[in-house]
């Protein structure tokens, strides 16, 4: 990851922003730490769906979910903050679920 950071700020521009995506296995503070403090990148990564998450979604009204709808596909979505045991501070949380599939 490192090597195509610099990469990147070398050979295209030091300011451009960079944004990756990853699975669950990045979601530590150990890699958070690093793209923030170290190579001073954005992320999104996938996460486990924790039993307190599913209890605070499950209490949710209906209206704290927006809607998202591309071509037939509709998905529901609410965000949220969070902060794992493992975590140094809050972090912004999507919760997505597939409403409706007619493909």
């Amino acid at each position: 990851m490192k090597a195509i950071v610099k990469l990147i700020r070398k050979r295209y521009s030091k300011d451009v922003p960079i944004i990756i995506c990853a699975d669950s296995g990045f979601a530590d503070q150990k890699a958070y730490d690093e793209f923030e403090e170290n190579l001073h990148i954005h992320y999104i990564t996938t996460g486990k769906i924790y039993e307190d998450i599913i209890g605070y979604i499950q209490e949710l009204p209906d209206a704290g979910f927006r809607e998202y709808a591309k071509n037939k596909v509709v998905w529901n979505y609410v965000e949220f903050g969070n902060k794992l045991k493992s975590w140094s501070k809050f972090r912004r949380c999507i919760f997505t679920h597939l409403k409706r599939d007619e493909n």
